[in-house]
């Protein structure tokens, strides 16, 4: 079985289709949750930054009163870079993350099958699906 699967994945010069499909497999699964990082990373940040003010025991030294406040606050005092720290690792994560986990699906199906024949669902859960 890992043999197949070596055996379509491995790249012939001669196979531009193959290669590019993979390629776009792979960019495409990887792309998409890393720009959706844009978006959820804001309440990333509020959420370490409200953990880390909640653990203040005096009530007189915490910063923010919830989520809105803190990415405001935030927004106010640092502007794009502070509501969007660790944005970068977060990319990666998830782009990395993603890129294996659905970009490998169809070329684990097509090393199971041959590409001839419709997947199972024994085939289809053992690609990751």
């Amino acid at each position: 079985f890992l043999l197949e699967i070596a055996r379509y994945m491995s790249f012939n010069p001669a196979d531009e289709a193959h290669r590019s499909s993979l390629f776009v497999s792979f960019f495409a699964s990887a792309a998409g949750p890393a720009v959706a990082c844009l978006a959820t990373n804001p309440a990333d940040v509020a959420r370490t930054r409200l953990s880390l003010d909640a653990a203040l025991q005096d009530a007189s030294q915490k910063q923010y009163r919830g989520a809105v406040d803190c990415i405001r606050k935030t927004w106010v005092e640092e502007g794009f870079t502070g509501v969007q720290r660790g944005l970068r690792f977060a990319m990666v994560r998830e782009a990395s993350k993603n890129s294996f986990r659905i970009g490998l699906f169809e070329p684990l199906l097509q090393a199971q099958t041959g590409g001839s024949r419709r997947a199972s669902w024994r085939e289809r859960l053992g690609a990751g699906g």
